[in-house]
């Protein structure tokens, strides 16, 4: 049509004003070549790419701990449901055998906090490094080195523990105030304290469950 011929006719023309080394060149807007403002890197999206290892090895001696954790305590759990399953064949009337059950639904009970917040990484990664430590001695059958950790997960490294300010023969003034504030941190809350002391249940079902000569642990 006419109106075509016409829009030909002054592409052309636009074409042949143009330097052919521009052409040549293709400097297109968004073609072969950066929008203004962009000849420098941005550093923040320089910073958001780097990646710190040190990070990630925590996080994956974090996770590693977490599944070393849950997969003892359900190991463990069942271990004890197995050997209680046997009992209650054997001796069903047992007064034994009626507190072991007790003792075993009690722990179940009371680890269900601890599992739940370990499947949703909800939980202080002091307490799980200390109960990955306990799992893995307990699976090595340390039991005296097993026994030190607990120890330090329940009352911690802080001066005046629980408990030793009432050793002498004689009253001091104040004494009531020595270590005030400073209680074993997993002793404070009710719900942690409950599975901390369930984790030393489960720790003497394994020295009895599986039992290793007392000289090794010299």
């Amino acid at each position: 049509s006419g109106s075509t011929n016409v829009m030909q006719i002054l592409d052309r023309k636009v074409e042949r004003e143009i330097p052919s080394g521009m052409m040549d060149a293709g400097l297109n807007v968004g073609v072969g070549s950066k929008a203004l403002g962009d000849d420098e890197d941005d550093p923040d999206d320089e910073a958001q790419s780097e990646e710190d290892p040190a990070v990630d090895e925590e996080e994956e001696a974090l996770a590693a701990d977490t599944k070393l954790v849950a997969k003892w305590l359900r190991t463990t759990l069942r271990e004890w449901e197995t050997v209680l399953t046997v009992k209650a064949k054997e001796a069903p009337n047992d007064a034994t055998f009626k507190l072991d059950k007790a003792q075993y639904r009690q722990c179940k009970q009371y680890l269900r906090p601890l599992r739940r917040s370990l499947r949703a990484n909800d939980i202080s990664p002091d307490i799980i490094s200390s109960l990955a430590r306990i799992a893995n001695l307990c699976e090595k059958r340390h039991y005296k080195a097993m026994q030190e950790a607990y120890m330090r997960l329940a009352i911690g490294n802080k001066p005046w523990p629980m408990g030793v300010t009432f050793v002498t023969f004689h009253d001091r003034a104040n004494r009531h105030k020595i270590g005030e504030g400073q209680v074993a941190h997993v002793l404070d809350d009710e719900t942690t304290r409950k599975y901390v002391q369930m984790v030393k249940r489960l720790c003497s079902f394994c020295e009895t469950r599986w039992p290793i000569d007392p000289t090794t642990e010299m």
